[in-house]
């Protein structure tokens, strides 16, 4: 073999070299991409499927959370509904699901809550609440936030709109859900 014979045999493989490394190549695009599609759709699917597919303890859990919320979101709207003219109705709707410490606070402070309503000819109405829950303390608390409608001598008997939040915690007792502790302006 002669200088020209090896290089016109590198110039015969040469172009068949670049032409098989393009396709031996294909799979470092597609490869990455087909793995970033089956990941996408492992987490849409992981975002759906696992409520319904929890284990008991969580399921009976996420399902006690929703029953706690709906319960107290229904009982809200007495929280904010009063009028100075008739507070017995209000005191017994509101002591209805009240039970330990906020029980305990309410009690305490019916009498002053009374007097600075009647004081003050204030009634109020609620419109509308918002709930939602939190675990985070380890103690099961709804969050409320109700829209509600005020009248007083301070508002010249004119309605004004405003929001109270509280966060009340929940127990079971006797098969209904309890508030057992409210922060906000109801006990202050």
């Amino acid at each position: 073999m002669t200088l020209t014979d090896d290089i016109d045999t590198l110039e015969e493989a040469a172009p068949a070299t670049a032409n098989a490394q393009p396709k031996d190549r294909r799979w470092l695009f597609w490869t990455p991409l087909a793995v970033s599609v089956v990941l996408i759709v492992g987490l849409i699917v992981g975002m759906f499927v696992p409520l319904p597919v929890l284990g008991g303890k969580a399921q009976s859990e996420l399902s006690a959370q929703q029953e706690a919320r709906n319960e107290i979101c229904a009982y809200a709207p007495i929280l904010a509904t009063y009028n100075y003219r008739n507070l017995n109705d209000y005191y017994a709707k509101v002591l209805s699901r009240a039970s330990g410490d906020f029980k305990s606070q309410f009690l305490k402070g019916q009498s002053e809550l009374g007097n600075w309503l009647k004081q003050g000819e204030v009634s109020s109405r609620a419109t509308g609440t918002s709930c939602g829950v939190d675990t985070s303390t380890g103690h099961l608390r709804i969050v409320i936030g109700i829209s509600q409608s005020i009248m007083s001598i301070a508002t010249g008997g004119s309605s004004m709109d405003t929001t109270l939040s509280v966060v009340a915690t929940v127990e079971k007792q006797d098969g209904k859900w309890m508030v057992t502790k409210v922060d906000g302006p109801l006990v202050k």
